[in-house]
C-alpha cells in the first residue's frame, strides 16, 4: 500500500508509538494495519481509492477522544486527519470553515472575541467529531447543539470522491451528519454557523456534597425560569484535599444585571466557593491547565451515557451515593442540562432526535495506570451506579460516547432517524468501507447489561 498511498506508516513501533500518544483513553491499545498522514483532502482521496479497491475498512483519528477506540483493532486503515486543523474565519458571513482533524482549541484560538460557536466543555475535542455526533455544549440553550450549527462540509466518500452535505447539495447527507454521527465518509471540512456573543458570565462554583441535593433541585427551577440564557454544566468530582463535592459551571447569556444576581444567590444561597466568575468573552473561559488535571490525557477511562428526562430527588440519591463511594479521585460524574433553542428545533429536521428537555448523565470511572486497585473494581463502580441509575433514565444512549456493545441503546436513541440514517449509509458507503463508525447502525448485537 505505500506504493499507492503517500505519507503512509505500516504497522509497526513507529506507529504504535504515535497512535498510543494520540488516543485519550490509556485503556484503549490501539491498533491499525497502518496510518496515513493525512495533510489535505487530496491525500484522503488517494488513500480511500486505494483502500476501496483493495477492500480495506478504514477509520478516522482527529482528536482522539473515542473512549472505546472504536476502529482500532487493527482491521482498519488509519486515515490521521490530525495534520488538517485549519480554521478560516468569514467574519462578514458569519461563518467559521474548520478542517477535519481541528480541535476546539484551533477553533476558539481563530475566533474573533465577539462572535461564538456551539462547543463543548475541553478544548482538546475534534470538532468534526463533536459537531456530527449531536455536540452538547453550554451554548445549546442560546444556540442549539454543535449539529445545528453545521452549514456544510465536504465529506469524502467511500469512492474517494467529495460530496458537498448542504441544503443546495446533498441535503440527505446534511440531515445525516446533523447528529447522525460517524460512518457516512471522511469529514474535509465542516462551515458553522457563528453567532453574535460578545461576553458570558462563566467560571465555577463548589458545593459541599451534603448540599448537592438542595443545590441541583433548584437548578432546576432556575433552568425553567431561564431556558435559553443559562446554562449549568454540573457534576460530582474529588476536589483535592476536600474529598467529593458538587461543581457548576454556570455560563449566563442575557441581562448582566440578572445574571450577576442568579449567581450570587447560588454563591450566597448554598455556601459555594466562587472560582474565577467573570464576565468575558467566551472563547477565554476555557483552561487547558485545569482540564489536563481533571482528565489527564493516559489514563484509563470506562464510561457510559445515559440520559435523564428530570432532574429529581430520586436519581440525585443514587448520583450522590455514587459519588460517595468513588474508587478512584479522578472518577467522575457529569450533567449536561439541554433546554432552551435546542429543544425547540423539530425532531425530524436532523439525525439527532432527542429534542425534549433532558439531561446528558456521564458516568465515567477513570483511574491512573499506576493504580493499585485492578480495573474490575473502578469498572464495577461504574456498572453498579449505571444499574441503579436505570429505573430514571429515557431509552438510549448518546452515541458519540457509546460502546459496540449497547447497540441496542444506539437504535433506541435514534428511534425513527434510523431508517432513514440506514439509507444514507448504503447510499454513499454501500460497501461499508466505514465500518467503524456508529453511524452505520450495524453494529455487534450484543446488549451491554451494565
Amino acid at each position: 500500500m505505500k506504493r499507492f498511498v503517500p505519507d503512509f506508516l505500516p504497522w509497526g513501533d513507529a506507529a504504535e508509538e504515535l497512535l498510543r500518544n494520540a488516543v485519550f483513553n490509556g485503556q484503549v491499545v490501539p491498533r491499525a494495519l497502518g496510518v496515513v498522514a493525512c495533510r489535505n483532502e487530496t491525500v484522503v482521496m488517494e488513500a480511500i481509492k486505494v483502500a476501496a479497491q483493495h477492500g480495506v475498512p478504514l477509520s478516522v483519528l482527529a482528536g482522539g477522544h473515542d473512549f472505546a477506540g472504536r476502529g482500532l483493532d487493527g482491521r482498519s486503515l488509519l486515515l490521521d486527519l490530525r495534520p488538517m486543523n485549519r480554521v478560516s474565519v468569514d467574519a462578514s458571513q458569519g461563518l467559521v470553515t474548520v478542517e477535519g482533524g481541528a480541535l476546539a482549541s484551533h477553533l476558539l484560538d481563530a475566533m474573533p472575541d465577539d462572535l461564538v460557536t456551539v462547543t463543548g466543555t475541553a478544548r482538546s475535542v475534534g470538532v468534526a467529531g463533536f459537531a456530527v455526533a449531536g455536540g452538547y455544549g453550554p451554548l445549546n440553550s442560546r444556540f442549539g447543539l454543535g449539529a445545528d450549527c453545521i452549514e456544510s462540509a465536504r465529506i469524502v466518500l467511500a469512492n474517494g470522491e467529495i460530496a458537498t452535505a448542504s441544503e443546495e447539495g446533498d441535503r440527505d447527507l446534511l440531515w445525516a451528519i446533523r447528529g447522525g454521527g460517524s460512518g457516512f465518509g471522511v469529514v474535509a471540512s465542516l462551515t458553522l454557523r457563528m453567532h453574535r456573543l460578545e461576553r458570558v458570565l462563566a467560571g465555577t462554583l463548589v458545593f459541599p456534597l451534603h448540599r448537592a441535593k438542595d443545590v441541583l433541585l433548584y437548578a432546576q427551577k432556575l433552568l425553567a425560569l431561564h431556558p435559553f440564557e443559562l446554562s449549568l454544566f454540573s457534576g460530582l468530582a474529588t476536589i483535592p484535599g476536600h474529598g467529593p463535592m458538587l461543581f457548576m459551571e454556570p455560563l449566563w447569556t442575557g441581562n448582566s444585571s440578572r445574571g450577576d444576581r442568579i449567581v450570587e444567590e447560588l454563591q450566597t444561597r448554598f455556601g459555594a466557593t466562587a472560582l474565577g466568575l467573570a464576565w468575558a468573552p467566551y472563547k477565554t473561559t476555557f483552561n487547558d491547565e485545569q482540564e489536563e488535571k481533571s482528565h489527564p490525557r493516559g489514563f484509563h477511562y470506562d464510561l457510559r451515557t445515559r440520559f435523564a428526562r428530570a432532574i429529581n430527588a430520586e436519581i440525585l440519591d443514587v448520583l450522590i451515593a455514587a459519588a460517595e463511594r468513588f474508587t478512584s479521585p479522578y472518577s467522575v460524574i457529569l450533567l449536561h442540562d439541554f433546554h432552551g433553542r435546542a429543544s425547540q428545533i423539530e425532531a425530524a429536521a436532523t439525525a439527532f432526535r432527542l429534542r425534549e428537555n433532558h439531561t446528558l448523565v456521564e458516568v465515567i470511572s477513570a483511574w491512573s495506570p499506576d493504580d493499585a486497585k485492578s480495573s474490575a473494581v473502578h469498572e464495577g463502580w461504574r456498572a453498579q451506579t449505571v444499574r441503579e441509575l436505570a429505573p430514571y433514565v429515557l431509552p438510549g444512549t448518546y452515541s458519540s460516547l457509546a460502546v459496540l456493545s449497547e447497540a441496542g441503546r444506539v437504535s433506541d436513541f435514534f428511534g425513527n432517524s434510523a431508517e432513514r440514517l440506514s439509507f444514507v449509509k448504503k447510499r454513499v458507503d454501500p460497501d461499508d468501507l466505514f465500518r467503524s463508525g456508529i453511524g452505520r447502525l450495524a453494529v455487534p448485537a450484543v446488549e451491554d447489561t451494565a
